[in-house]
């Protein structure tokens, strides 16, 4: 087994989902810590790893609705089929993961003996933040199980930190490769840097778009959350709404993303700014937090009109990593908890 001639030509998706299964193959420690992850989160009961294993990669699928296809790997152990699906970036193409269960269920059928049923399940291998959206498109089904590279990630750790023993000096190098790539891949942005001086030289471009989609982990909860914009003179923005809530028979609103300097009655050099609009008042903890006037002083076009609040945030390079916008953020989710929480007091202890 040559590892150059596994990955040759591979990039992204396909490199990682080769090299997965070149260590699979490799290491016997790494197939019962990958299987094990898979049996705690199967709901068809545990998987049984001890006396068969094979994996192949891209397997030929077919499917009388949506037709054929390759599911990334296919994994046969003692008692399980597992079809692996890797989706740490791309989406969902039409009649995925839908169309593989039908040439697994087959593939597991074969399998099966009077003496033990084969069971069939597909595992759709993500990063953490598209979980929402995985759990969407598998519900309830018992023979899809979601699983995040996260999870892998910090199994794999655990090699690294002294319990890796078994593994040879190859595969620990490769191991410890695999997880700096995938870790780089699924962080914030991986681009965040290079991309940064083009957020805010022009309005509503693709780059601005990923920024904003990216950002709403870390703002304040939303009921189906959608892009909002708008191309009218001196009004072009283009972001999200968040927290539309009624607290005290009033409609508490948040909208952050994009505006043109127009949209600001103390505009910056920026022709771009990145910026959070609220009828509550929120303390923000550093200097991060520009409070400005905007043009439209009844953002929300509220009537009668409300007490608006709005702030240019100051981003920089430096903003790459998740934690530093989740930190930064943290106040504004504290102001919309302590909004929710001074709510749910009786009517005679909620301020007026």
């Amino acid at each position: 087994m040559n590892f150059f001639s596994e990955i040759e030509g591979l990039q992204g998706e396909n490199l990682t989902t080769a090299v997965l299964c070149f260590l699979l193959r490799r290491s016997q420690d790494l197939r019962d810590r990958f299987v094990g992850l898979v049996s705690a989160k199967c709901h068809l009961g545990p998987l049984t790893l001890e006396n068969r294993f094979s994996c192949t990669r891209e397997y030929q699928t077919k499917n009388q609705e949506h037709g054929s296809g390759r599911i990334d790997v296919l994994l046969e152990i003692d008692d399980a089929v597992i079809g692996i699906e890797n989706k740490l970036l791309a989406g969902f193409q039409p009649g995925q993961p839908d169309k593989y269960l039908e040439s697994i269920k087959k593939r597991a059928e074969e399998l099966s003996s009077p003496r033990m049923e084969v069971r069939y399940l597909v595992v759709i291998l993500a990063p953490e933040k598209r979980d929402n959206e995985i759990k969407k498109k598998i519900e309830k089904n018992p023979h899809y199980v979601s699983l995040s590279w996260q999870d892998i990630l910090q199994n794999l750790d655990k090699f690294d930190n002294g319990l890796n023993a078994q593994l040879d000096d190859s595969t620990c190098i490769i191991l410890s490769l695999l997880k700096q790539f995938v870790t780089e891949q699924i962080a914030f942005m991986p681009k965040f840097a290079e991309w940064f001086p083009h957020f805010s030289r022009q309005l509503d471009t693709p780059i601005q778009r990923d920024l904003l989609r990216n950002l709403l982990d870390f703002f304040p909860a939303a009921e189906n959350p959608r892009v909002s914009s708008s191309k009218a003179k001196d009004q072009e923005y283009v972001g999200y709404n968040f927290c539309s809530k009624s607290f005290w028979g009033q409609r508490r609103k948040g909208w952050y993303g994009f505006v043109r300097r127009s949209f600001i009655q103390e505009p910056g050099q920026n022709e771009a700014e990145l910026i959070i609009v609220t009828t509550f008042p929120v303390t923000f903890n550093s200097g991060a937090f520009r409070r400005v006037r905007l043009v439209n002083e009844n953002f929300f076009n509220d009537r009668p009109p409300v007490e608006q609040h709005a702030w240019v945030v100051g981003y920089d390079a430096n903003w790459k990593e998740s934690e530093k916008w989740r930190g930064e953020l943290s106040p504004l989710n504290e102001a919309v908890a302590e909004l929710a929480r001074l709510n749910d007091l009786p009517s005679n202890e909620q301020p007026e």
